[in-house]
């Protein structure tokens, strides 16, 4: 049915399954010009009960906000429609 997957820690060999209770978001450092310039890379960790090192489990992505649909005003198509004169 449902499986969870093990993570095993890179220094000391461990393998655990992470719990959502231990599972937090960390930053990565930056530089002082990467702060005014680029946004922060933040990543949901957890630490090994073994040896306390920090694990990266996932890459968070931020959030994008969507301007509102601005409609356009198209002024090829009325010259088009009503721009020719009948004689």
């Amino acid at each position: 049915m449902f499986s969870k997957k093990k993570t095993e820690c890179r220094v000391c060999g461990y393998r655990f399954t992470p719990e959502r209770e231990n599972i937090y978001t960390a930053e990565e450092p930056r530089s002082m010009a990467d702060m005014l310039t680029k946004a922060p890379t933040r990543f949901s960790a957890v630490d090994c009960p073994v040896c306390g090192c920090q694990i990266a489990l996932a890459i968070r992505a931020p959030r994008i906000d969507f301007p509102a649909i601005v409609e356009r005003h198209d002024a090829d198509a009325e010259e088009t429609e009503g721009g020719e004169d009948e004689d």
